[in-house]
């Protein structure tokens, strides 16, 4: 089975690619905010991500020392390179990441296509598509 990180503050427009993700032998771990993120990591220390799935904009939480906020949003952008760099996310640094968002800005594609990350509009794509884009990239992931 593969395991997901996903890592989004919407999960309820999302319910059914979870879903449909689960009944494919795909894991997740779904997470609303950094405060989870950091617990979740900490409670999970030895699992093994075949792949991350990111908001671009999600509510911080209080976990505020280790983003760039603001407005009170935490940047999708900047966790991914917190977790390209970041010694405390050592185990997430060669991860792939998908930004699956609607977010898709000159900043957001600039920078995905900088760092090797795909961005998926999730408002434009069906779950169908979506599952069968997370199965492509965890076939290459596996390779």
């Amino acid at each position: 089975d593969s395991m997901i990180l996903w890592i989004d503050d919407d999960h309820s427009s999302l319910a059914y690619l979870e879903l449909s993700m689960e009944e494919s032998g795909i894991r997740t771990c779904l997470v609303r905010n950094v405060d989870d993120l950091q617990d979740t990591l900490l409670r999970n220390p030895g699992v093994v991500w075949d792949l991350i799935l990111l908001d671009v904009m999600m509510p911080t939480g209080n976990f505020l020392d280790f983003f760039r906020a603001e407005a009170g949003y935490a940047s999708g952008i900047e966790l991914a390179r917190i977790f390209r760099t970041d010694e405390d996310f050592r185990s997430l640094k060669d991860v792939p990441i998908v930004f699956l968002t609607v977010n898709t800005s000159k900043e957001v594609t600039d920078y995905a296509i900088r760092n090797g990350i795909d961005v998926w509009r999730k408002d434009t794509l069906s779950t169908k598509e979506i599952l069968s884009k997370i199965n492509g990239k965890l076939l290459r992931v596996k390779e």
